[in-house]
């Protein structure tokens, strides 16, 4: 019965969070604000928060925007209760290391030196709630995994609101 009770709750979260088709004027303008961040994310200059050399922003970014397309899917999978793909994916964020398999030694290191500590500690703390998301999924405690969700959504906004802001006001 709880089970069922927590798949209805995360169905009607990614209800709510997928909006209607009948868009109301506060709809159109919350759908347009989320296109501009979209946009702004792709096409903006280097970030202002996180001091980088160029080939090391990209490389980031191509990182968070596969981190992005996961947390879809793996909310998407968790409010439908599929507990096998959505521990799947979430294995795959928590392992997701583009920078280590794209960088070579030198730049990994380099790129470790610049980085914040705070931005470090932040990241750790965002695989670490992937990875228990992975393992209540696997176990079919969808409650358990969507509490630890709300964790990686919250370490993104706090991450971002401290190196993104030019782009996450």
């Amino acid at each position: 019965m709880f089970r069922i009770f927590s798949i209805t709750i995360m169905v009607l979260i990614l209800a709510f969070m997928s909006g209607c088709n009948d868009n109301t004027p506060d709809q159109q303008a919350s759908q347009k604000a989320r296109q501009n961040l979209r946009d702004n994310f792709t096409t903006s200059s280097p970030s202002q928060g996180l001091q980088l050399p160029h080939h090391l922003l990209i490389v980031l970014r191509q990182e968070m925007r596969k981190i992005e397309v996961g947390m879809g899917q793996l909310l998407s999978n968790l409010a439908q209760g599929r507990g096998i793909e959505a521990e799947k994916i979430a294995r795959n964020i928590h392992d997701s290391f583009i920078l280590k398999q794209e960088l070579s030694k030198e730049d990994l290191e380099q790129l470790i030196s610049l980085l914040p500590k705070l931005f470090v500690k932040l990241d750790r703390g965002f695989h670490q709630s992937a990875l228990e998301v992975a393992e209540a999924a696997g176990q079919n405690q969808f409650a358990k995994a969507i509490v630890s969700y709300s964790e990686m959504a919250q370490a993104c906004v706090n991450c971002h609101s401290q190196f993104a802001t030019h782009r996450f006001p």
